[in-house]
């Protein structure tokens, strides 16, 4: 700042390069969060923040959010992730997925599981995976839904995992299903028993 002032009061303000401040603001905002320096991290994320001329400053409320997170202070990563999400087009489908499972586990710390359940809904309905489902089904058991925790499970059962094909997969479920070992020794406790 104090360069960008200098330069102005010498008529060169015409030189300051927009990019390369965003740059190196960027990359101190990031130091100073690594360092474990969580206030002058977020000073200088909200000036990136409440500067104008950066388009896609708005973003950075992501990592506003994930210091609050680290700092324990939940509610504030909230809304900081939301901020977020609200600069987020629609078409960024996948990064606004993962600002929802951030979302939904920082509602999860709060003990507020009803929120940490509407949100990892959303995120299996539009783009299902592992993580979220376990965390559904988790959430769903503290809130004490047996039955939206067996649907939730039989859901995460559906989800594709990455890089198996669907051939490798059905088989991986027919072997499950044949070989199954506690049935087997059920139904021969069964037989004992009668």
């Amino acid at each position: 700042r104090l360069l960008c002032k200098k330069r102005e009061d010498n008529g060169l303000a015409d030189q300051i390069n927009i990019d390369l401040t965003y740059s190196v603001c960027f990359n101190l905002a990031n130091q100073y969060h690594v360092c474990g320096m969580y206030t002058e991290a977020l000073n200088t994320y909200t000036l990136i923040v409440k500067n104008k001329q950066y388009a896609q400053s708005g973003r950075l409320r992501v990592n506003m959010g994930n210091i609050y997170y680290e700092q324990k202070k939940y509610s504030a990563a909230i809304k900081m992730y939301r901020m977020a999400l609200d600069q987020i087009p629609n078409t960024g489908r996948e990064v606004r997925y993962k600002i929802m499972r951030n979302i939904g586990n920082a509602f999860v710390r709060l003990g507020q599981f009803q929120d940490a359940i509407a949100s990892f809904e959303q995120i299996m309905e539009g783009s299902p995976d592992l993580q979220t489902g376990f965390n559904l089904v988790l959430c769903y058991y503290a809130a004490g839904e047996k039955e939206r925790m067996k649907k939730g499970f039989s859901r995460l059962l559906s989800v594709r995992q990455i890089g198996m094909d669907d051939d490798a997969l059905e088989a991986d479920i027919e072997d499950v299903l044949q070989e199954d070992g506690l049935k087997d020794a059920m139904r021969e406790r069964n037989k004992q028993s009668s």
